[in-house]
């Protein structure tokens, strides 16, 4: 018996409507049909007992002592769309193909919204009956009802005309429309007991749905059930949500309340009430969709039986066409089931029209296997990328269309934004395609799914996240416990809410000591431009490595500024050249693009999305925490090509080859690039884009990530975490199902091989990006990610050496070797013993690393550095080149009042004046 319930269920694609008359395996709630089944036996047993006592003991008069109040309204719960209405409407097929000789007699649904507010209720419920007994003589050609039943029904209506608002009269005619009045209930059973005789039946099913729709009168129609239907020859059949019902009921008694009960007897009163009315164990609730979604096919009378395609098959090939190229890590790839059979058909049917004008790939998913293995959502992926590479594009825009409907119906903000930017993105390339000498679009710039500015006017009542704050919690990470002003010039940006109605990663700010100095750079180039021997490679590769993982385009209240470290603008050149096709666009566009990205304000930065505001950056330039000395000025009149000038003015000759690298990359993973393309993609970037700028604010922000006194602690060494960060992101995300993901932070160590061939000892990109490689199932997720490895800009830095232009002041005494510098080699000095200064540089460089803000282990170095013999003489002397180290242990030591901070500043003053 048990199985007969747990047979396939189906959804027929052609069915114009929910509220239909359907077969019984396209009614889903057959649990729900079991118990209303077994409920309407007990009360048809309960009619035909109250039956025999009416007919012996009412015949001849009227014995109200007899009456009897059932209160045995069925009630059906389930949430709006749930499938209510469909349930109520097809209940009496059910029951006739259970039961051939039907006791019972099933009204028309009643729908309480639709009776006027001039008719009653009662009257209606009386109508329905009499228009049940003339349908049943006019079928069979009989002039008119039995005498008996017209009499009991013009008794009853006597009794209705008082409610009706009749007349009443004055005196002794009131007092007898009274007594007429008081009859009512007896003579309500006795008519309902004569209709049942004309019917020969037992009872009349009283179907009425959504009484909690009718607010204004939901009360009155609940009352009406209570006073009316309590009959044995009644059954009310009422949907519903209990909760709405609930809440209801609490209004009343609270706008009802002229004693002033409290709030929770009111709330008592109201259960007590509903649990007369609609009995806890007369009460059944819907299966939820996700115990119904095994056992569901979608349908269509256009195949032959045996080709359903079962839901999960189906909806898991929607997620496919909606978020291609993501495997649901991190929420990447969200379940499509809704919570209501009424949004589940209207999802279902959004592509059906498409995918049965294509009997292969119906079928295709009708074969897929439906074990939960590889294999499974393989077949269920390439049915999908099948599907949509061979489309003349109607039905990707058709599905967009729709998908965007849906999503802002249901406020699935991300997916909507998402599409509204593939349908702008899809613009672009048109624009383009039609005019090739207008400029290339900068779609990380414009498209709603990564410009976090263009949400910012979002209203506060509206479903939102607060941006400012997710900014201002990283601003607190970076600000780790010193005063900073340029942290404070940020923070009041942060001064008004910020509201966005999709979750953004904090924007990515300067931090401290991770900049490049004018001097560093100057001497950087001109070194390499020096021993290139007339080639020009490395010339080219250090330029576009600077210029594209720094900035220096800032509103600064400092006299100088540097050149500060961020990850934007390599971020958007590596996503717009995934997304824009620079082959078929006009070469001086493509140029011209590529260096507005180089040298404007990093994307999501504080520069980008708050461009015309100014800002303190005294941690990088003239700040107490990093001076900068006379070699680290700003250019002047005399040297109007020092430091950034230099490398401004080199990047215009080098920019073309950075163009022609990006395009023959184009060329020769065309195939990768034009799925992505046509498929859309913006999904799986802006999952990307999360997670690579939380991951990057967390390495920015960690002590020790890019450590001041590092050995790690270059450009090179940035870029390559930043290459490592993003490859593993893009990873994370399209890897097979089957296979393992690691979610954890990568390049998060104090030391980063330039060699990514190296990288196989971080945990998380070995399991993440290597395992890939072993992969022969969805070659995609492979072709990609070797397509990103060997992306141009991650072929800037040389994989021997130590790196490129070192992080924070430039050391004076560090010698550059093919213009990498080599700054753990110290130039000899005589005047030093080594002894001593071996000491004092190893306490700089290791000590402090391990000690990083705590007060015992600034006491304890402080305290080693005072026992050297002296040491302040020996600190003098190899100041220039450990001045950072110096300044931060005096910073450190000055601020947890450790002794000795005020002499080694002077040190320091002294160090610095004789330089």
């Amino acid at each position: 018996m048990m199985n007969a319930w747990r047979e396939t269920l189906l959804l027929n694609l052609d069915r114009t409507g929910s509220a239909t008359r359907l077969p019984f395996d396209e009614n889903w709630q057959h649990e729900a049909f079991r118990f209303v089944k077994n409920e309407l036996n007990a009360a048809i047993a309960q009619a035909e007992v109250y039956a025999h006592s009416w007919s012996n003991s009412h015949t001849t008069g009227q014995d109200h002592n007899q009456i009897e109040r059932s209160y045995n309204a069925i009630f059906i719960n389930g949430s709006r769309g749930a499938g209510k209405t469909a349930f109520m409407i097809n209940i009496e097929m059910m029951w006739r193909a259970k039961f051939k000789e039907s006791k019972l007699c099933f009204l028309p649904l009643i729908d309480p919204t639709l009776i006027r507010d001039e008719e009653g209720f009662d009257s209606y419920l009386v109508a329905q009956v009499h228009y049940a007994v003339r349908s049943y003589h006019a079928a069979r050609q009989q002039s008119r009802p039995s005498e008996i039943y017209l009499r009991a029904l013009e008794s009853l209506g006597e009794s209705l005309a008082p409610t009706d608002g009749k007349t009443m009269g004055i005196g002794i005619d009131r007092i007898l429309s009274y007594q007429v009045a008081q009859t009512w209930e007896w003579r309500f059973h006795n008519f309902l007991y004569q209709a049942t005789l004309e019917l020969n039946v037992t009872a009349f099913v009283f179907r009425i749905d959504d009484i909690d729709m009718s607010l204004g009168r939901a009360h009155g129609l609940l009352e009406t059930l209570r006073r009316w239907l309590a009959c044995p020859f009644s059954v009310p059949l009422v949907s519903g949500d209990i909760n709405l019902y609930r809440q209801l009921a609490q209004q009343y008694f609270n706008e009802h309340s002229k004693h002033g009960i409290d709030s929770s007897y009111q709330e008592k009163l109201a259960e007590n009430y509903l649990e007369k009315l609609f009995p806890t164990n007369l009460r059944t609730q819907f299966t939820s969709l996700s115990l119904l979604q095994p056992r569901l096919e979608i349908v269509q009378q256009n195949f032959s039986m045996g080709e359903g395609i079962p839901l999960d098959i189906y909806l898991g090939w929607m997620a496919e066409l909606v978020y291609p190229f993501t495997n649901g890590e991190e929420g990447s790839k969200p379940s499509l089931l809704p919570d209501t059979a009424r949004t589940l058909v209207q999802l279902v049917k959004m592509p059906a029209r498409y995918l049965a004008q294509e009997p292969d790939a119906w079928r295709a998913l009708a074969n897929v296997r439906t074990s939960p293995t590889e294999i499974h959502y393989y077949e269920i992926a390439h049915c999908a990328k099948d599907f949509v590479e061979t489309d003349d594009g109607m039905f990707h825009a058709a599905l967009r269309d729709g998908w965007m409907k849906y999503c802002e119906a249901h406020r699935n903000w991300v997916g909507w934004r998402v599409t509204e930017s593939e349908v702008m993105l899809a613009g672009f390339v048109i624009n383009s395609q039609e005019n090739d000498m207008r400029p290339l679009r900068r779609p990380l710039r414009e498209l709603p799914i990564f410009n976090v500015g263009s949400q910012f006017s979002i209203p506060a009542e509206d479903e939102h996240y607060d941006f400012s704050a997710e900014c201002m919690r990283q601003l607190h990470l970076l600000e780790r416990g010193r005063a900073s002003a340029y942290i404070e010039s940020q923070k009041s940006l942060l001064a008004k809410e910020l509201r966005t109605n999709i979750p953004y990663p904090a924007l990515e700010y300067f931090v401290y000591m991770q900049f490049v100095s004018q001097a560093t750079v100057e001497q950087t180039l001109t070194n390499i431009k020096a021993q290139s021997q007339g080639q020009n490679n490395s010339f080219r590769k250090a330029v576009l490595l600077l210029n594209l993982y720094t900035t220096h385009e800032f509103y600064g209240r400092s006299g100088t500024a540097t050149r500060q470290l961020f990850f934007g603008k390599a971020f958007e050149l590596l996503l717009d050249s995934i997304l824009q096709d620079y082959i078929s666009t006009n070469t001086r566009q493509v140029a011209s693009h590529v260096r507005r990205i180089l040298t404007t304000a990093p994307f999501h930065s504080t520069y980008s999305v708050f461009p015309t505001k100014s800002v303190d950056n005294d941690d990088s330039t003239q700040g107490s925490m990093a001076p900068i000395s006379q070699d680290d000025a700003a250019p002047t009149d005399a040297n109007p090509r020092a430091g950034l000038d230099l490398a401004t003015n080199e990047l215009h000759g080098v920019q073309n080859w950075l163009r022609s690298d990006i395009k023959r990359w184009q060329i020769e993973h065309a195939e990768i690039l034009g799925r992505i393309r046509k498929r859309g993609a913006l999904h799986l970037l802006y999952c990307v884009f999360n997670k690579t700028f939380n991951q990057l604010n967390a390495l920015k922000a960690g002590s020790g990530l890019i450590s001041e006194a590092s050995a790690a602690n270059t450009l090179s060494h940035a870029a390559r975490r930043f290459q490592m960060i993003v490859i593993n992101a893009v990873a994370s995300f399209v890897k097979p199902n089957h296979l393992l993901v690691v979610q954890r932070n990568v390049a998060s160590g104090a030391h980063i091989d330039l060699n990514p061939e190296k990288w196989d000892s971080d945990r998380s990109w070995h399991i993440n990006v290597r395992s890939l490689e072993k992969n022969r199932l969805r070659d995609e997720a492979m072709q990609l990610v070797k397509a990103l490895q060997a992306h141009p800009i991650f072929q800037l830095v040389e994989i021997d050496g130590d790196g490129l232009f070192p992080l924070g002041p430039r050391k004076k005494n560090a010698t550059e070797t093919n213009g990498v510098s080599e700054h753990a080699r110290e130039q000899p000095d005589n005047s030093i013993s080594p002894n001593l200064e071996n000491p004092v540089a190893s306490y700089l460089r290791d000590s402090l690393l391990t000690t990083r803000t705590r007060r015992p282990g600034i006491v304890r170095l402080m305290k080693a550095l005072l026992a050297i013999p002296r040491w302040e003489v020996h600190a003098l002397q190899i100041a220039h080149s450990h001045r950072a180290e110096l300044e931060l242990l005096r910073y450190k030591a000055d601020k947890y009042e450790v002794p000795g901070s005020s002499t080694l500043g002077k040190i320091i003053a002294r160090a610095f004046a004789q330089n």
